[in-house]
């Protein structure tokens, strides 16, 4: 989904990306249970769209049957009225690993500003939102919440760790007790063989 609209975010004048309209599908029917897979193909060239999205089944579809699925799609300038959660407005990272360490393993630090739903509403309670966060491998190290006050939102900052040559999925949301608060952040990344280590200094 396109969500900024700020040219100069992009300062392409001649694939204007700040103006393009964002499409959401909505199946209709049934459709049985699978899920959506995000694909990031590697390419060098920008002219090249290698992120795409795609709904994969649990169950194999029967090979030479016909299979139907219904859905409608919606052009949208904006995703505020898609859902009622507060949403992720921007995100930062630092680099691929930080202060070297000597035990095989990387860092980062990701920084993530969430405004919307019902956050405004927390701002005098602040003890009543809770941060969650999840990694598919290595371990989130410390986790901090604090209220954006411009914003009228919530700065999250995590840092996680991860065992060298590993990749990991990051996940992030609020909630206050059982009741979801935001949407889910979600990012990838990665620790390349042999980048967590301390080099030793040339003599």
């Amino acid at each position: 989904m396109q969500r900024d609209r700020d040219f100069g975010s992009y300062q392409d004048l001649e694939a204007r990306y700040e103006a393009r309209p964002g499409y959401w599908v909505t199946p209709q029917g049934d459709w049985g249970d699978g899920r959506i897979d995000l694909i990031e193909i590697p390419t060098t060239n920008e002219a090249f769209d290698n992120v795409v999205a795609c709904w994969t089944p649990n169950k194999p579809l029967p090979s030479g049957q016909a299979a139907e699925f219904r859905y409608r799609i919606t052009a949208v300038s904006t995703t505020w009225h898609l859902h009622s959660y507060a949403q992720a407005q921007q995100s930062f990272n630092g680099s691929d690993v930080e202060d070297g360490v000597t035990d095989g393993n990387g860092t980062k630090r990701f920084i993530v500003d969430f405004a919307g739903g019902d956050l405004a509403y927390y701002q005098s309670e602040p003890d009543r939102v809770e941060l969650v966060a999840t990694t598919t491998s290595g371990s989130i190290v410390s986790k901090i919440l604090t209220f954006n006050s411009p914003l009228k939102g919530v700065r999250v900052i995590i840092d996680a760790t991860l065992p060298d040559g590993q990749s990991a999925e990051l996940r992030i949301f609020l909630k206050s007790r059982k009741r979801t608060l935001s949407e889910t952040w979600t990012a990838t990344w990665s620790v390349p063989a042999g980048d967590s280590l301390v080099q030793p200094p040339k003599k």
